[in-house]
């Protein structure tokens, strides 16, 4: 149950190094209650040209996908931000980020209608009223890391749905190199710019909604549903 395989490339095809010096990573807690959301305004706008892109839905003609990676602008400015802190060769790929309500619906059909056995956490249902699926904010990012321009995948690929894709499923004692140092410098890079990783995908990561708030002590979300300008 994936979508990335034939987009995503195996590090070791690549001559990709392992990155020294990376801190463990740790899945983020999950809320207990419910967040609130207080919408900051913070508008959406097309991806910064300095990151790169690889719009993986919109490739596999799913309904609703765009073209072009959108996401809020505080969003895109902690990515530059994210990207800068890479060693040299290294470089951020975004996958996917604000998605259309019609995408989402989509999505959440597609893998818990037709794929019945998937468990829950992985694709938000767009008719929750209280928890706003992260990509619809446009604070959430799919993303993974390039080595001389190659879209990486770590350990799994993208949308992999299983026990070895969650955040921190490669700190174990059967270390996985170089995915596990990869995964490592990936999650570092983007919680120093104030992202908060997701438990159960290594690829995705968000800002600014409800996940976020309850790791970053906020009170509020500061990002909720929002449509395309």
């Amino acid at each position: 149950m994936n979508n990335g395989s034939k987009w995503l490339i195996d590090p070791r095809a690549t001559g990709v190094p392992t990155p020294a010096g990376q801190p463990p990573v740790s899945a983020p807690r999950r809320p207990d209650g419910w967040i609130p959301t207080a919408e900051c305004g913070d508008p959406l706008e097309p991806l910064a040209d300095s990151l790169a892109s690889l719009p993986v839905y919109f490739r596999e003609n799913w309904p609703g996908a765009t073209s072009s990676i959108i996401v809020r602008r505080e969003v895109n400015l902690r990515l530059q931000e994210a990207q800068r802190r890479l060693p040299p060769n290294f470089g951020l790929v975004v996958l996917d980020a604000w998605r259309s309500l019609t995408l989402q619906r989509a999505l959440f059909d597609h893998y818990y209608a037709d794929v019945k056995e998937l468990p829950p956490g992985y694709v938000s249902d767009p008719a929750d009223s209280k928890w706003s699926p992260p990509h619809l904010t446009g604070g959430a990012v799919d993303i993974t890391l390039s080595w001389d321009g190659a879209a990486l995948s770590l350990g799994t690929d993208f949308d992999s749905f299983e026990k070895e894709a969650w955040i921190d499923a490669l700190e174990r004692d059967d270390v996985k190199e170089p995915e596990r140092s990869l995964r490592r410098l990936l999650t570092h890079v983007l919680t120093q710019a104030g992202f908060c990783p997701y438990p159960q995908e290594w690829w995705h990561f968000s800002y600014g909604d409800q996940l976020w708030a309850f790791n970053y002590g906020r009170q509020e979300a500061v990002y909720g549903p929002v449509e395309k300008p």
